[in-house]
């Protein structure tokens, strides 16, 4: 244990960048996601007006998917930097 904290200490910049990288790489692809991956519109084929239809695009799907793994590796990156600057 010892070691992974000097080894912390040691990249420190180097890991807070590699957090903070995967962090805004994986907020954006899930912005993305919500924005271009979700279509929401009026089902015209329901019995009952104002229902509406959701429809998820596959590619945005297993897009989001990675992007919310890279988002807490980022995460669980800056975690460990936080703990490893504690003397």
């Amino acid at each position: 244990m010892l070691h992974l904290v000097q080894f912390i200490k040691a990249n420190m910049f180097t890991i807070t960048l590699l957090a903070t990288i995967f962090q805004v790489l994986g907020t954006i692809v899930l912005a993305f996601f919500s924005f271009y991956g979700i279509k929401i519109s009026d089902n015209k084929d329901a019995y009952i007006e104002g229902v509406q239809k959701v429809e998820i695009s596959g590619k945005w799907l297993r897009a989001s998917q990675t992007a919310l793994v890279v988002l807490v590796i980022g995460l669980v990156l800056s975690g460990g930097a936080s703990l490893g600057s504690v003397p």
